[in-house]
């Protein structure tokens, strides 16, 4: 048998090129770098929280302040995920 290497591009779908151009658009990130992006949101988000808080009277500020809320909620979450351990073998193949 011979072993042949088909070339990424060729006889592909449209919608897997779609994919490979979206994927090399935007960079993948590290562990470390998600990690970092959580921390820097948890921080910008508790930030304008506080100021919004501070500055009730603006007729924008309830709906900045709201916005804040729901984005330190989201990124509250998704930097606790990003500490989750990852699951060991021994809970994985245990079926018998």
């Amino acid at each position: 048998m011979e072993n042949t290497v088909q070339n990424d591009t060729e006889n592909t779908s449209p919608e897997s090129q779609k994919k490979c151009v979206f994927a090399s658009a935007i960079p993948s990130l590290t562990k470390q770098e998600k990690r970092k992006l959580a921390k820097v949101g948890l921080a910008t988000s508790m930030g304008l929280l506080t100021l919004t808080g501070f500055t009730k009277a603006l007729p924008f500020s309830n709906k900045i302040h709201t916005l804040s809320g729901i984005a330190l909620l989201g990124f509250s979450l998704w930097h606790a995920n990003l500490y989750k351990p990852a699951p060991s073998k021994k809970c994985q193949n245990n079926d018998d």
